[in-house]
């Protein structure tokens, strides 16, 4: 057993378990809302958080930090909060489709990304392939030590969320199911 828990490969595949799997707790609410393009939006949108993360991580902490996955989390955060909000003001207040509000924001968001790459990160190793898609093939060389093991830090970090969304879920099973199936009685009931 114990070989199986140090070798890369095991480690890659626990990664993405638990990637997928947080991912399909919210996803499948996301789904039964008939908003699964927003998956797809917040992932674009994010970019341009990720790049102005990196740019003030790299002047604030220097550059060899700048790939720090601490500040592009926040960075990441801020810019789905942002899309977030921006696709509920235009849907609400402009009157625009949902699905229509989701594809302008998240074209514009990575629009900005694209341009905020192309005029701060020339000659800077910021492409997809880098940041934005990730490799699970290097995540055995980051480890964190928890409760005396070695484990890579994408595991932890995304370990982490799959238990915050699961008890998310847990803890608001009944709202969650009511505002899914019924949204005309959910906000009649509050």
């Amino acid at each position: 057993m114990s070989s199986l828990i140090n070798t890369e490969g095991a480690w890659m595949v626990l990664t993405a378990a638990a990637t997928n799997s947080a991912c399909a707790l919210v996803g499948c609410y996301l789904v039964l809302r008939r908003m699964s393009l927003m998956g797809d939006a917040l992932s674009h949108a994010v970019l341009p958080g990720l790049v102005l993360a990196f740019i003030a991580s790299g002047r604030m902490f220097g550059a060899e930090n700048a790939y720090s996955i601490g500040p592009l989390l926040v960075g990441a955060v801020a810019a789905g909060l942002l899309t977030t909000v921006l696709t509920q003001t235009l849907h609400e207040y402009a009157g625009v489709p949902a699905d229509a509000s989701m594809g302008v924001v998240f074209t514009a968001l990575f629009a900005l990304g694209v341009v905020l790459i192309k005029k701060n990160l020339e000659g800077v190793h910021f492409d997809l392939s880098c940041v934005y898609q990730g490799n699970l093939e290097y995540i055995s060389w980051d480890t964190w030590q928890v409760f005396g093991y070695d484990l890579p830090r994408a595991l932890v970090v995304t370990g982490g969320v799959l238990l915050l969304n699961a008890a998310v879920i847990i803890a608001l099973w009944k709202e969650l199911k009511l505002s899914s199936f019924d949204p005309a009685l959910a906000t009649t009931m509050g």
